[in-house]
């Protein structure tokens, strides 16, 4: 585990692997450990850096950042790492703090990945929070510790926080400045996102969006229940490797 200090914030990080550099952004409640299945394969091919967001994992105790002062922070870390043109994934509001990376440094990213990235949900709080429970009984169940364990250490307050500027932040105007090959993940049994996902491709003008049947909101732990697999693990890989934003879709039983 390794620490970014700026002049007032910590930033926790984990790195693993060797080769171009990738980062993963967590979403919502989450951190570093929602990525532990995928870090595995994607560390043979890329140095895999995984960022728990001002106030989520072990960069808790602190309050989150508006989305703007969470890009101008991974900035400065990526800065004082001297990485540029990294490949990107960011998951849900990672997703969301992408973007706004991307709009606001873009030197700074080559290759992008969104996995069911907030920034056009349209609801109320309290139909978010109902969304979110959904989620958590869809998905799968040995997934459920993780998703307590760190909402806790996020503590209630930060979840409101951070939820309150998910619904205030619409980041369309932003897509349409992303120059890089991107890459859309959506779980067409995803209750969070929805359809959105084919808005955000719309407008990013060199993008691909890649659907997962039977998968849900949290990509990264969902097995999809039909015979035919879409395997997260082989898209991103896929994606990152080649020159533009594409997708590989394959038949596996396997979980992701």
């Amino acid at each position: 585990m390794f620490t970014y200090r700026s002049s007032n914030h910590r930033l926790s990080y984990d790195v693993k692997g060797a080769g171009p550099p990738l980062v993963l952004l967590h979403g919502l409640s989450g951190s570093r450990l929602w990525w532990r299945k995928n870090i595995p394969m994607l560390s043979q091919h890329f140095t895999v850096y995984t960022v728990d967001l001002i106030g989520y994992g072990r960069s808790n105790f602190q309050t989150p950042l508006s989305f703007d002062e969470s890009a101008d922070l991974l900035e400065g870390w990526l800065s004082s790492l001297e990485l540029d043109s990294i490949s990107l994934i960011g998951h849900s509001m990672g997703g969301q703090t992408a973007v706004h990376l991307v709009a606001r440094h873009p030197s700074r990213v080559g290759k992008l990945v969104l996995a069911a990235s907030s920034g056009m949900v349209r609801a109320r709080l309290h139909e978010v929070a109902v969304k979110l429970g959904e989620v958590g009984l869809k998905g799968r169940r040995r997934f459920l510790p993780t998703v307590a364990f760190d909402a806790l250490r996020a503590s209630p307050q930060n979840l409101y926080r951070s939820a309150r500027a998910i619904l205030s932040d619409d980041f369309r105007p932003l897509l349409l400045r992303i120059g890089c090959p991107t890459l859309l993940i959506w779980g067409a049994s995803d209750v969070v996102v929805t359809q959105r996902m084919g808005e955000a491709h719309r407008l990013i003008a060199d993008s691909r969006l890649e659907v997962i049947e039977g998968a849900g909101h949290n990509l990264m732990y969902d097995r999809p229940t039909s015979s035919r697999v879409c395997n997260l693990r082989a898209i991103v890989g896929t994606a990152l490797k080649n020159s533009t934003a594409s997708s590989t879709v394959m038949s596996s039983t396997s979980a992701m």
